[in-house]
């Protein structure tokens, strides 16, 4: 079923990013722990909301919404930064 797929992807990768942004602001670790930590929570949410019955695909899974989430939290920080230093981008 496409379905449920669809609606579980559009759910966990804002929840992966919300969850690593809100693991960095209160544990305060290094920026380089950032992308394992959203492995680690795509993982949980894979393995314990979604796909409990089969755990390879629960794993596969996992990993695509952790690295979806370590891409847009890139994006949004990368846009952000651009942002602020408005002078030095391509929109001058």
């Amino acid at each position: 079923m496409v379905e449920p797929t669809v609606f579980y992807s559009i759910a966990a990768v804002p929840t992966v990013l919300l969850l690593t942004q809100a693991a960095k602001q209160t544990f305060r670790f290094h920026r380089t722990l950032v992308p394992l930590t959203a492995l680690t929570f795509g993982l949980g949410y894979s393995a314990f909301i979604e796909r409990r019955g089969d755990m390879v695909e629960g794993v596969i899974m996992g990993c695509l919404y952790g690295l979806a989430g370590i891409g847009l939290y890139a994006l949004l920080r990368t846009l952000f930064r651009f942002y602020r230093q408005r002078g030095n981008g391509p929109f001058r």
